[in-house]
């Protein structure tokens, strides 16, 4: 797990979501190993509107470079490949899309649904009975972890 016996954690400002997540992150590593020593810093700006951004975009940036590292190690040695199903790649798009644009418009909740919806929507063996249990679900899941146990405050359903 750790060569050096130290882990760190980052998070943004000291608000209340970062102080919970901070806390379950220590305590999931008391939990494997309690003589591990965890570093913590505390960054971002999210009060100061010009800069607010700069956080996400970093992390925007080391994905970006880990997707091409991975690329290029693919490509080096490339892995079992499949013929990806375009409607499964319309599908996962669509889901993203419609969470983008449907959780400003409606909420979260509204927003969490119709992308799981979209998603599941070609899958042939799942049938809609069953997407639309997944789709609630997946849609209560969201609000327990951002709402309820981080402190987050989206708007469920705009307009309630």
């Amino acid at each position: 797990m750790t060569r050096s016996g130290t882990v760190g954690h980052l998070s943004g400002h000291r608000v209340r979501p970062g102080l919970k997540g901070r806390a379950a992150f220590v305590a999931g590593v008391r939990h494997t190993d309690p003589e591990i020593r965890v570093l913590t810093g505390f960054c971002g700006t999210q009060d100061d509107n010009a800069v607010a951004g700069a956080f996400p975009l970093l992390v925007a940036a080391a994905l970006a470079l880990l997707a091409a590292i991975t690329l290029v190690r693919n490509i080096r040695a490339p892995m079992d490949w499949q013929r990806p199903d375009p409607l499964a790649v319309v599908a996962v798009l669509g889901g993203v899309v419609a969470f983008a644009f449907v959780t400003p418009l409606l909420g979260v909740l509204p927003g969490a649904v119709l992308s799981v919806l979209a998603t599941s929507a070609v899958v042939p063996e799942f049938r809609w009975p069953w997407k639309l249990a997944l789709a609630l679900s997946v849609a209560a899941g969201v609000w327990l972890v951002f709402v309820v146990g981080l402190g987050i405050p989206l708007t469920a359903i705009r307009g309630l």
